[in-house]
């Protein structure tokens, strides 16, 4: 018989099962040293091997007793080999004297390595295909017991357990490393579209600021030009001055939309968070202040309610004024003669509350939902005259929420409003 010709041996699945374990070729290991020993020591045998059966030759896993040179060199050629018979058939095959049995009487192994008796357990994975066997070899003629062969068979599972664990390490493994391999290029993705998107950010931010700046400097002139005319009134005809007027209205409304969307591009942007311990309770009582000149205009009941405690946040003085200027400018715009606004600051547990709340026109239910997006304005029959851009709430949403806090409001139609937030306090 030709061992080159074993159907199983060669069989081309089985040679796959064999190498996608990784066992061929590698280092001695501790773990199946100590099965070999302990088969040797348990059966009395003065070798044992781990046999991996590859295509042409056999690589001892782990050896016990062979001599030299195969103890160093840990392969034979299948000439010298007894378990690929067993890999064969994926039978146990237990020889009491192999110089007069038929399958191995020719083999080398019987005197090259003075392989005389042996027993073999084939080493059998999950998907059935024999990659091997642990067997144990004597240099003199040997009837093998019962009790022997269930132990070498224990042993032979005890050694697929092992094998079987390495390769659910091994796959465990080569998954984690695929899926770093795959962050890796996903974060190095992400971090090319985060250039991307900064760099478009950075241009945005460009753009915006010369379009202001082209825009500030023709429409400067024509509100400067429309003011000089207004204080001649006398050599004007009466529609001549109504005219006028209406461009300085109109420039004065673009100018309060172009000043707007900066202040929003300087809130939205990564690089303006300049935050800092500020009194809270001072600043909100500085912003008042300067909106008593529009609110006696008004003609309205305008006060401030605080705690005397001072109330310290941390952020940016900023960012914070514009929102407390357009909470308080709204209420007055949008509050009629002989009503009342009032600013409260107060501390409520570990915040600050602030409000203004107003004897306004209100909201209509229908349109509370949008109120906080960008250039959505309310218009009923009280306020479609009132000139606004739109991002006023919007712009405080957003200041807000880069301080931590929260905006609230409540409203009723033709009866009031109320807007504020929650800061955390310092």
């Amino acid at each position: 018989m030709v061992y080159a010709d074993f159907v199983m041996v060669t069989n081309s699945d089985r040679l796959a099962a064999l190498q996608r374990l990784c066992l061929l070729d590698t280092p001695v290991d501790p773990s199946f040293d100590r099965l070999t020993r302990l088969a040797s020591r348990m059966i009395k045998a003065p070798v044992s091997l781990v046999t991996l059966v590859d295509r042409d030759r056999q690589f001892f896993k782990s050896q016990i007793g062979l001599p030299e040179p195969w103890a160093t060199m840990r392969e034979t050629p299948l000439s010298h080999s007894f378990c690929q018979h067993v890999v064969d058939t994926n039978k146990p095959l237990i020889i009491n004297d192999s110089r007069i049995h038929p399958l191995v009487s020719n083999n080398l192994a019987i005197t090259d390595l003075n392989v005389i008796a042996y027993a073999g357990m084939p080493l059998v994975t999950s998907d059935g295909y024999a990659i091997g066997s642990l067997c144990v070899i004597d240099h003199e003629p040997r009837v093998w017991t019962s009790e022997e062969i269930e132990i070498l068979d224990d042993l032979a599972e005890s050694v697929m357990t092992e094998i079987q664990l390495r390769e659910s390490y091994d796959e465990r493994h080569r998954i984690e490393q695929k899926l770093y391999e795959t962050s890796q290029t996903q974060l190095k993705e992400m971090e090319t579209l985060y250039k991307r998107v900064s760099d478009l950010e950075r241009m945005k931010t460009e753009m915006i600021r010369v379009a202001a700046h082209d825009l500030r400097n023709p429409l400067g002139l024509v509100m400067g030009y429309s003011e000089l005319m207004l204080e001649e009134t006398e050599v004007m005809a009466e529609h001549h001055v109504e005219f006028v007027q209406s461009i300085l209205r109109s420039g004065q409304k673009m100018l309060k939309l172009i000043n707007d969307i900066l202040s929003l591009e300087r809130v939205t942007s990564a690089q303006n968070n300049q935050h800092q311990p500020l009194v809270f309770t001072d600043l909100a009582r500085e912003v008042y202040d300067t909106n008593l000149d529009a609110a006696r205009s008004a003609n309205l009941h305008y006060a401030f309610e605080s705690e005397d405690l001072p109330l310290t946040v941390l952020g940016d003085v900023v960012q914070l004024r514009e929102a407390l200027e357009n909470l308080i400018s709204n209420a007055i715009k949008y509050t009629p003669a002989g009503g009342t606004v009032t600013v409260r600051v107060r501390r409520q547990s570990e915040h600050i509350l602030f409000q203004v709340e107003d004897s306004g026109y209100g909201i209509p239910e229908a349109d509370q939902t949008r109120l906080f997006q960008a250039f959505y304005r309310v218009h009923t029959d009280e306020t479609y005259r009132i000139g606004g851009s739109g991002l006023g709430l919007h712009l405080v949403k957003n200041i807000i929420d880069r301080h931590a806090g929260e905006v609230v409001f409540k409203s009723v139609y033709q009866k009031g409003s109320m807007f504020g937030f929650f800061l955390p306090i310092a």
